[in-house]
C-alpha cells in the first residue's frame, strides 16, 4: 500500500481486500476501525457446517494458539486461529476408528469363543460322561479325542467305567444270590448289632427285615446262649470262621428253632480291619425232628426185636 495513502483510504483498501478474500482456512479474520468497532469478520467455514465435536474432546485435543493482532493505519486486523474443523475431523476419525475397533473386538471375541467352544467340547463331553456315571449309567463310554491329554482322560474314564460296570454287575448278582438263597444271612457290626438281613432271615425269625435291623445278635439267642454269641463275635474279630455249628435261636414270637450256624469276619478291603460279622443260618428243625423220629424208630425196632426174642425163648 503506498505510504502516502490516507489512513481512511488505507483502511478501506484492506477492507475491500478482506471481503474479496473470504475465508482463510482455519482462521477467522476480524477488522476493527480506529474506534474499536468490528467492521468486518470473515464468513464461517462451510466445511461440516453446523457440526461440532464434544466440548470435552475439543478441550482435550484442541490447540490453544494465541490470536495475532496486526496494527493498521485507521484500525487493526485481528487473526483468530480456529481449529474446530480439525478437531471435528479428529472426532469423526476417532468415531470411525472406534467403530472399526468395535467390529474387530466383536469379531475377535466371536473367534475366541468359537475356538474355546471347540477346545472345551471334549471337556463338556467328559462332564456329561461323569454325570451319567453319577446317575448309575455305567455303560457310558467316551470317544477318543484329538488332544493327547484329553484322549488319555477318555481312556482312563472308559477303563474306570468298565471296572464300575463289572463291579456293579457282580454286586447285582451277589445281591440276587443273597436275597434268593434259602439260608438266612445276617450282617452285624463289631458291637453285634444287625445292619442287614435278607428275606430268608425275615422268614426264619418272623416279622420282616426292618424288625431285625438294629437288633442285637444276643437278643436272637435263647437264654443261656448269650456267651456263645459273644464267643462267635470274638472269633470273628480274630479273623476266625465258625462252620456248621448246630445250635438254637429264638424267633420273633419267642419260639425256639434249631439252626446250623456259620460265621465269618467282615473285613474292610483297604485296611484289612475286621468291621463286623457275617452269619449264615439254616433251619434244621425238621431235620432234627426227622433224626429224632429215626432214632425213636430204631429204638422201637430194637425193643420189638428184644420182645420177640423173649417170646421165642419162652416158647
Amino acid at each position: 500500500v503506498p505510504g502516502h495513502e490516507s489512513p481512511a483510504a488505507h483502511f478501506e483498501t484492506v477492507h475491500t481486500f478482506l471481503r474479496s478474500l473470504g475465508r482463510v482456512r482455519a482462521n477467522e479474520v476480524r477488522l476493527y476501525n480506529g474506534l474499536g468497532d468490528l467492521v468486518y469478520v470473515s464468513p464461517p467455514s462451510t466445511y461440516k457446517a453446523g457440526r461440532h465435536a464434544p466440548a470435552w474432546f475439543a478441550a482435550l485435543v484442541g490447540p490453544a494458539p494465541a490470536q495475532v493482532v496486526l496494527p493498521l493505519r485507521g484500525g487493526r486486523l485481528v487473526i483468530v486461529p480456529d481449529a474446530s474443523r480439525s478437531v471435528l475431523d479428529a472426532w469423526d476419525d476417532l468415531g470411525q476408528l472406534a467403530g472399526v475397533a468395535l467390529v474387530f473386538f466383536v469379531a475377535v471375541n466371536v473367534l475366541v469363543f468359537w475356538l474355546i467352544g471347540r477346545l472345551l467340547a471334549p471337556v463338556r463331553e467328559i462332564l456329561r460322561g461323569l454325570a451319567a456315571i453319577r446317575e448309575g449309567r455305567f455303560e457310558t463310554r467316551l470317544p477318543s479325542f484329538a488332544l493327547p491329554e484329553l484322549s488319555a482322560s477318555s481312556e482312563t474314564f472308559n477303563s474306570v467305567a468298565d471296572a464300575l460296570e463289572r463291579r456293579t454287575a457282580e454286586n447285582r448278582r451277589l445281591a440276587l444270590v443273597v436275597e434268593q438263597t434259602s439260608d438266612a444271612i445276617l450282617i452285624a457290626d463289631r458291637a453285634g448289632r444287625i445292619h442287614f438281613s435278607n428275606s430268608a432271615a425275615a422268614r426264619l425269625f418272623g416279622g420282616d427285615g426292618e424288625t431285625l435291623a438294629g437288633k442285637d445278635l444276643r437278643a436272637l439267642a435263647p437264654p443261656g446262649k448269650e456267651k456263645e454269641v459273644a464267643a462267635q463275635l470274638e472269633a470273628a474279630f480274630r479273623g476266625e470262621a465258625v462252620q456248621n455249628v448246630e445250635t438254637q435261636r429264638r424267633r420273633h414270637d419267642g419260639t425256639l428253632i434249631d439252626v446250623s450256624l456259620s460265621t465269618a469276619p467282615l473285613v474292610e478291603p483297604r485296611s484289612g480291619a475286621v468291621i463286623g460279622q457275617i452269619l449264615s443260618l439254616r433251619d434244621i428243625t425238621e431235620k432234627k425232628r426227622a433224626e429224632e423220629a429215626a432214632r425213636e424208630l430204631r429204638w422201637n425196632r430194637q425193643i420189638t426185636h428184644l420182645i420177640q426174642q423173649r417170646v421165642d425163648e419162652e416158647r
